[in-house]
C-alpha cells in the first residue's frame, strides 16, 4: 500500500497477491498522519503572509523620521488579517455580561459604605447613562470602520495621531494591570473556604487557565465569554429574583419589617456629596469592559449585522445587571455594616451580595455566589488579555508601539502581543507575597480612571466624525448603523466624562475624613484615585512633542479607509428573507402589526423605524414607573404613615411624566412626535384615513376607555394634593364635584363614540358618491359604525347614575330604584361590549347564528367541520382552547370596570389593593383585547392555520382592512 498524500491507499502490483487478507494501516502512515497535525499546529504560529503591515515612513530620513503617517496607520488597522469567528452570540455575551467582575460583585460594598445606597444607585445610574451614550457612538463607528484597535484607531484618525497613542496605550495599560488584579482577586475568592494553602499556588492554576483559553484565539475567546457570561446573567437575574423574595416577605431581628428600612436606618446618604461623588470611581471600574464589543468588531463575521444587536443590548445590562441588581443589594444591606468597610479589592468574604445572603440566614447560597464570583473574576482576566493584546497590536501596525507586537500568525492571533499580556500575569504572585492588598490597590490606580478617557475619547471622536461627514458631503442615511442617542447623546458622555474626572479630583484632594489623616497618606491616596491622569498627560505630552503632531481638521478626514461598503437595500431585502425561514415559533412574535398600523415608513436602512421608536418611548415611561411602584412599596412598609410620608415617589414620577411629553428626546424622538400627534388627533374624537394609521387611532382610544378610571384617580390624587392634603391619603371622591370624575370617565367613550359617527359619514360619502361595485360591497351602508357608536353610547349611563347615587337627592327616585336602574345599565353595556368583543372585534361566530349557517358546517372532501364550533375558519393559533379560554375571560372581566363606580363596594373602592386590584383587571383585559384584535386584523390579511399560509378576504390596495369583512354581514 502506499500513501498518496491526499489520506488515501491505494493497491499495488505488489500487493495484488494479499489482497484476500485483511486490510491494514502501515504504522508509518499513522506515524504520517500525526506528524502532519503537529506540523499543521507548528505551522499555525508562523507569521501570516498578509499581516505584514506598511512601510509607515523613511526613519533614516531626518525629515520623517518624527513625523507620523496618519494615512498610511489607516490602512494598515483596514488590513489586519485578524481571524473573523465571532459570531452574534458570542458579541451579545460580551456585550451583556463580558466584563461583569470584581466592581460589581465586591467593589460596589465598600462605595455602598462610603455613600450610602442612594448615592450608590445614582452613581451607577449616571455612569450607565454616560456609558450607554457612549456604546451607541461607537457602535455607529465601528460598524462603518470594523477596524483593528476600534476607538483608539478613532481617536488617531478623527481627533489627533498623539491623543490617539495615548488612548491605545492608556487602554492597553489599562487591561495589562487588569489580569494581575483579577488573577490576586481569584486568588482571594478561593480564601472564603480556605486559607491555609499558600496562594500562590492558586496564581499558577488560574494564569494556566486563562493561557490555555486564548491558545485557541478569538474563537476560544468568545466560547469561554459565552458560556462564562450566561453564568455570571443567572447568578445576578437569580440575585435578583431572591431579592424581592428578601425586601417583601423577610424581617429582620428584632421583628421589623425589611422594606426600605435601610434606606430610613440608617439612611439614604453616607458623607453627603463627598459621599457620591466618592463612588464614581467604583462604578466607572465596574462597567470597565463593556467597550469591548465595539473592539470585538475587526473579528466579527458580519459586523453590520450583529453589532447593532449587541450595542442595544447594553440597556439591558445596564439597567438589569447593574441598576437592579444594586438597588436590591441597597434593600437588603445597610451602609454601617461593619463587613462593608473591609469590602476591598476582591475580598469576596465581604462582598454586599454574599453578606445580603447569609443575613437572610440561607447556609449553602453563599458559597455558591463565592463561586460565580471567582468565575466572573476569570472571566474578566479572560477579557483583559484580549483587550490588551488586541489594543498592542493596533498599535503596532500603526506605527505607535514596537512592530514585533503587531506579529499575527496564520490562525489570526497576535501572538506576540498576547505573549506580553499574559506575561504579566505573573505580577500575581504578589498575592502570595502578603503585599497583596497594596499591590491590588496601584492596580485599580492604573486601571480606574483609564476608563473615563476611552469613554470621553469615544465619544469626541463620535463628535468630530459627524462633522466630518456631514462637512465631505454625506448623509445619516449612508450609515448603516445610527447612534439612538446621537450627537446630543455624545455631548452629554463628553460632558459626564469631564464632570466625573473634575468630582474625582475632589475627592481624592480632600478625602472623607482627611483631617485625621497624615501628608504622606493623603499623597498616597491621591494618586491611588487619580493616577492615570498623570500617566495619560505625559504620555500625551511626550507623543506630541516627538511627532509634533496638531489637531485633524475635519475637512482633511479620512472617511473612506477601511469602511465597510454596503448596498443597505440589498441588506434590507436579506434580512426579510431572513425572517421569512424563521421557525414558527418565532413568527408568532413576529406579527407585521407595524404595516397593520401604518407607520411611516424608513427613508433609509440606516433611520430606525418608527415603531422602534414607539415601542423605546414607551419603555421609557413604563420602567420608571415599574421602579417607582416598586420603590414606594418597599419604603412604605404597607404603614399609613409611610404611606403619607413617602407621597413624593408617585408624584415625582408624574413629573417625569410630564417632561417626558415635553421634553424632546433623541432616544425616541420619532416615537414621541407620533404618539403626540395620535394624541392630539384622538382627544377630539379624530381618526385617520384607513391607510394613514386608522388602526392605531382606534387602538388608543379603545385603551384610553380602559385607562379612563386610572385618569378618574389620579384627579382625585391631584386635587387633594392641590387642596393641602395628602394625595396618598385615603380618597376623598367629593374632590372636585361628585359630576365631575364621572365626565372625565365617560370622556374616552365619547372619543369613541364621534369616532364610529365620522367612519359612518364617511361610509355614506362613498356610496353616495356613487363608488365601486366591490367598495360598497365591502363598506355596506355603514350600519356597523352607528351599531359600535351605539356600544359606546351604553357606557354613559352608568357613570351618570352612578354619579345620581353618590349625590343627595339623586333623581329623586328611591335609594333602591336608582341602584337597579344602574345595575340594568351595567349589564347592558357589558354585555353589548362582550358581544361586540367576540363577534366584530375578534370575528367569531360563537354569538352570531346567521354567520355560522351560511358558512359549510363540513369539509365536501375530508367531512369534518372547517373550523371548531364558535370560532373562524381562519386563524393563527391551532389550539381551539386558546380562544376559549379568552372568551371567557372577557365575560368575567367585562363587569370589573363598574364595580368601581358601585356605591355599594366603598370598601373596595377605598382600599389601596383594592383601587389597584380592579384597575389592573380592566387594563389587563384591555390588553388581551387588543393582542386578539391584532391577531384578528393580521389573518384578515395574511393570516395563517397551523402555520401554513391562508387566503383572508380580499383587500386591495384603499381598501378599509378594518371593516372589510364586516359589510358582508350588515344585517347580522
Amino acid at each position: 500500500m502506499q500513501y498518496n498524500g491526499d489520506k488515501e491507499m491505494r493497491a499495488t502490483p505488489d500487493s495484488a497477491a494479499s489482497s484476500e487478507e485483511p486490510a491494514s494501516i502501515p504504522l508509518g502512515i499513522i506515524s504520517e498522519a500525526k506528524t502532519n497535525h503537529f506540523h499543521h499546529f507548528i505551522d499555525g504560529f508562523k507569521r501570516d503572509p498578509s499581516a505584514r503591515p506598511l512601510a509607515l515612513h523613511d526613519q533614516s530620513d531626518p525629515r520623517t523620521a518624527r513625523t507620523f503617517d496618519a494615512e498610511g496607520a489607516a490602512e494598515n488597522t483596514a488590513r489586519a488579517p485578524l481571524a473573523r469567528k465571532l459570531q452574534g452570540r458570542h458579541l451579545q455575551m460580551i456585550a451583556i455580561g463580558g466584563s461583569i467582575g470584581t466592581g460589581l460583585f465586591v467593589g460596589s460594598g465598600s462605595a455602598l459604605a462610603t455613600g450610602g445606597p442612594a448615592s450608590l444607585i445614582i452613581a451607577f445610574g449616571i455612569i450607565g447613562i454616560m456609558l450607554w451614550c457612549t456604546i451607541q457612538a461607537l457602535g455607529e463607528m465601528a460598524v462603518l470602520f470594523p477596524v483593528a484597535g476600534s476607538f483608539s484607531a478613532f481617536s488617531t484618525r478623527f481627533i489627533e495621531s498623539s491623543w490617539g497613542m495615548a488612548m491605545g496605550w492608556n487602554y492597553a495599560l489599562q487591561w495589562l494591570v487588569t489580569l494581575p488584579l483579577e488573577i490576586v482577586a481569584a486568588t482571594i475568592t478561593i480564601q472564603y473556604w480556605n486559607s491555609s494553602i499558600n496562594a500562590d499556588a492558586y496564581v499558577i492554576i488560574f494564569l494556566a487557565f486563562v493561557v490555555l483559553i486564548n491558545v485557541f484565539g478569538v474563537k476560544g475567546y468568545g466560547e469561554a465569554e459565552f458560556v462564562l457570561s450566561i453564568i455570571k446573567i443567572i447568578a445576578v437575574v437569580a440575585f435578583i429574583i431572591l431579592g424581592i423574595v428578601l425586601v417583601a416577605g423577610n424581617h429582620t431581628d428584632d421583628g421589623q419589617y425589611i422594606g426600605g428600612l435601610y434606606w430610613r436606618d440608617p439612611g439614604a446618604f453616607a458623607n453627603g456629596f463627598k459621599g457620591l461623588c466618592s463612588v464614581f470611581v467604583t462604578a466607572s471600574f465596574a462597567f470597565a469592559g463593556t467597550e469591548l464589543s465595539g473592539l470585538a468588531a475587526a473579528e466579527t463575521e458580519n459586523p453590520r449585522k450583529t453589532l447593532p444587536s449587541a450595542i442595544k443590548a447594553t440597556f439591558i445590562r445596564i439597567f438589569v445587571f447593574y441598576l437592579l441588581a444594586l438597588t436590591f443589594v441597597t434593600l437588603l444591606v445597610p451602609y454601617n455594616n461593619e463587613n462593608l468597610i473591609n469590602a476591598y479589592g476582591a475580598n469576596t468574604k465581604y462582598s454586599p451580595f454574599v453578606i445580603a445572603i447569609e443575613e437572610a440566614g440561607i447556609a449553602v447560597l453563599p458559597s455558591v455566589f463565592n463561586a460565580v464570583i471567582m468565575l466572573a473574576v476569570l472571566s474578566v482576566g479572560n477579557s483583559s488579555v484580549y483587550g490588551s493584546s488586541r489594543t498592542l497590536a493596533a498599535l503596532a501596525i500603526q506605527g505607535q508601539a514596537p512592530a514585533i507586537l503587531g506579529y499575527i500568525d496564520k490562525r489570526g492571533r497576535p501572538l506576540v502581543a498576547i505573549a506580553i499580556s499574559l506575561a504579566f500575569g505573573f505580577f500575581g504572585f504578589f498575592a502570595g507575597s502578603g503585599k497583596e492588598v497594596p499591590a491590588f490597590n496601584w492596580m485599580i490606580a492604573l486601571s480606574g480612571l483609564s476608563s473615563i478617557f476611552t469613554w470621553g475619547s469615544i465619544c469626541l471622536a463620535h463628535l468630530r466624525f459627524r462633522r466630518a461627514w456631514r462637512l465631505q458631503g454625506h448623509s445619516l442615511n449612508e450609515l448603516a448603523f445610527r447612534a439612538q442617542a446621537g450627537i446630543a447623546g455624545s455631548w452629554l458622555g463628553l460632558i459626564l466624562n469631564c464632570l466625573v474626572l473634575i468630582a474625582q479630583f475632589w475627592t481624592g484632594m480632600a478625602p472623607i475624613g482627611y483631617g485625621s489623616m497624615s501628608a504622606s497618606d493623603r499623597a498616597e491616596y491621591f494618586f491611588q484615585q487619580y493616577l492615570a491622569v498623570p500617566v495619560v498627560v505625559i504620555m500625551y505630552a511626550g507623543f506630541k512633542w516627538y511627532y509634533r503632531t496638531a489637531l485633524i481638521r475635519c475637512s482633511d478626514m479620512d472617511l473612506t479607509t477601511g469602511r465597510r461598503e454596503l448596498d443597505l437595500q440589498t441588506l434590507l431585502e436579506e434580512e426579510a428573507e431572513e425572517k421569512r425561514r424563521w421557525p414558527k415559533w418565532r413568527v408568532a412574535y413576529n406579527w407585521d402589526v407595524p404595516s397593520l398600523i401604518r407607520y411611516p415608513s424608513r427613508t433609509s436602512a440606516a433611520q430606525i423605524a418608527h415603531h422602534y421608536s414607539t415601542y423605546r418611548f414607551a419603555t421609557i415611561l413604563s420602567l420608571p414607573l415599574l421602579a417607582s411602584l416598586l420603590l414606594f412599596w418597599a419604603v412604605t412598609r404597607r404603614t399609613p404613615a409611610s404611606v403619607l410620608s413617602w407621597e413624593i415617589l408617585p408624584n415625582l414620577y408624574l413629573l417625569y411624566l410630564i417632561a417626558a411629553f415635553v421634553v424632546p428626546s433623541p432616544i425616541a424622538r420619532h416615537g414621541r412626535s407620533r404618539f403626540l400627534s395620535i394624541l392630539r388627533r384622538i382627544s377630539i374624537g379624530g381618526i385617520a384615513e384607513a391607510s394613514e394609521g386608522k388602526f392605531g387611532d382606534i387602538l388608543a382610544a379603545d385603551v384610553l376607555t380602559s385607562y379612563a378610571k386610572v385618569f378618574g384617580d389620579l384627579f382625585v390624587a391631584l386635587c387633594m394634593m392641590f387642596n393641602r392634603r395628602h394625595s396618598t391619603a385615603r380618597p376623598d371622591r367629593s374632590c372636585g364635584g361628585a359630576f365631575f370624575v364621572p365626565l372625565l370617565i365617560c370622556v374616552p367613550s365619547a372619543i369613541r363614540l364621534r369616532q364610529c359617527l365620522i367612519e359612518y359619514w364617511r361610509v355614506r360619502k362613498v356610496v353616495n358618491a356613487g363608488g365601486t361595485t366591490v367598495q360598497v360591497q365591502n363598506l355596506g351602508w355603514g350600519g356597523q359604525h352607528l351599531a359600535n357608536a351605539l356600544k359606546y353610547a351604553t357606557a354613559f349611563p352608568v357613570t351618570v347614575l352612578s354619579a345620581f347615587q353618590h349625590a343627595e337627592g339623586g333623581l329623586g327616585m328611591s335609594e333602591t330604584g336608582l341602584y337597579n336602574l344602574w345595575l340594568l345599565s351595567v349589564f347592558a353595556n357589558s354585555l353589548y361590549s362582550f358581544y361586540w368583543d367576540v363577534t366584530k372585534d375578534w370575528d367569531l361566530t360563537l354569538l352570531s347564528l346567521s354567520r355560522s349557517q351560511r358558512a359549510p358546517p363540513f369539509d365536501p372532501l375530508t367531512k369534518l367541520p372547517e373550523y371548531p364550533y364558535g370560532l373562524r375558519r381562519h386563524r393563527y393559533f391551532v389550539r381551539p382552547s386558546i380562544y376559549y379560554i379568552v372568551i371567557c375571560v372577557d365575560l368575567v372581566l367585562r363587569c370589573t370596570w363598574s364595580l368601581k363606580l358601585s356605591p355599594h363596594l366603598h370598601h373596595i373602592n377605598e382600599w389601596e389593593g383594592g383601587i389597584f386590584l380592579l384597575e389592573l383587571l380592566e387594563v389587563g383585559r384591555r390588553w388581551v383585547w387588543i393582542f386578539f384584535r391584532v391577531e384578528t386584523e393580521w389573518v384578515r390579511v395574511r393570516g395563517k392555520v397551523g402555520g401554513g399560509e391562508v387566503g383572508g378576504p380580499a383587500n386591495g390596495p384603499g381598501m378599509d382592512l378594518l371593516l372589510g369583512d364586516y359589510g358582508k354581514f350588515d344585517e347580522d
